[in-house]
């Protein structure tokens, strides 16, 4: 009995797409982070550079442990005809947080962190279109 139920499990389980293959059918294609696109399944950059790409329906998350005290920078480099909307969001926040700046492909937001824990980054693209992009994330402290 035992047997057969596991089998049952594993039959199933199998019928299932693995997560990469889903985000490549579902998105623009993967890309070294899917799947990565709810807030859930936020990926950390571990403090190195991120060559990505957003497009309809793909939202990018990413997340940084810092602490209180410090400054996060979040900087994304894209197509300059190619904008992307770039958010900061705090524990819990469901809003974005941070000053934000735009010149030519250049994103940066900067946010003074209140609280040590994990934030968020949302990146997104503004008109839907595929959009290649470098983030790159900073701490300092104030």
């Amino acid at each position: 009995m035992q047997a057969l139920a596991i089998m049952m499990v594993w039959t199933a389980m199998s019928l299932l797409p693995a997560p990469v293959e889903a985000a490549v059918t579902a998105t623009c294609g993967a890309d070294a982070f899917e799947p990565n696109d709810a807030r859930a399944r936020a990926k950390s950059t571990r403090g190195k550079a991120v060559d990505a790409r957003v497009c309809r329906g793909d939202l990018d998350w990413y997340y940084i442990k810092a602490e209180a005290g410090e400054v996060i920078e979040v900087v994304v480099e894209h197509p300059v005809d190619q904008p992307v909307d770039v958010g900061l969001f705090p524990p819990r926040a469901r809003t974005a947080a941070g000053e934000t700046e735009v010149k030519g492909g250049r994103t940066t937001v900067r946010f003074a962190v209140e609280k040590s824990a994990k934030h968020r980054i949302r990146v997104e693209s503004r008109d839907g279109s595929t959009v290649p992009y470098t983030l790159e994330v900073a701490t300092a402290a104030r």
